[in-house]
């Protein structure tokens, strides 16, 4: 029976200035892969907030499972 690791990477939001990202992927196997992330200080240098995201479609409409989604991330990592 195989294992199914996971892992999550979080990072600090800035206690400074505000910052985001926006990241999108395009697959081979009809597939589109987004993620974002943004964070701002709430008060300078005590508290900030950062909030993230992904979103996995397949464009032939069929939602993926988080499973399905977390086992295709797996697979680029290792190729």
């Amino acid at each position: 029976m195989a294992s199914l690791a996971k892992r999550l990477l979080i990072r600090d939001a800035d206690l400074v200035e505000a910052s985001g990202t926006v990241q999108a992927t395009l697959s081979d196997n009809d597939g589109i892969n987004g993620q974002f992330a943004y964070g701002a200080p709430l008060v300078d240098d005590v508290f900030a907030l950062r909030v993230a995201g992904v979103s996995i479609v397949s464009m032939k409409r069929r939602e993926l499972t988080l499973e399905e989604a977390f086992l295709d991330i797996v697979k680029e990592e290792q190729s």
